[in-house]
């Protein structure tokens, strides 16, 4: 049996997570972080920062997506991954 998820688990949207259970407000980054780690941290944390509109659509995803334009081989295939 496999889990199904809404959403790709990232190590950033795991980090956002686990920095918003600890109460952290304030997250520094190394010079190997790019703004688009950022943003998906701010996400995972519940914000919507302005850059959100540049955020993937993931209901569009070839295999992860729920968009009904994917089609039905793409959705069985992605069952076997």
């Amino acid at each position: 049996m496999r889990a199904s998820f809404s959403r790709m688990l990232s190590r950033y949207w795991l980090l956002g997570i686990a920095a918003l259970a600890l109460g952290v407000t304030y997250l520094g980054v190394c010079c190997g972080a790019g703004p688009h780690h950022i943003r998906a941290v701010a996400e995972a944390a519940g914000q919507a920062p302005p850059a959100s509109r540049y955020a993937p659509d993931m209901s569009k995803h070839s295999f992860l997506g729920s968009d009904p334009g994917i089609t039905r081989s793409y959705r069985e295939y992605a069952r076997e991954l």
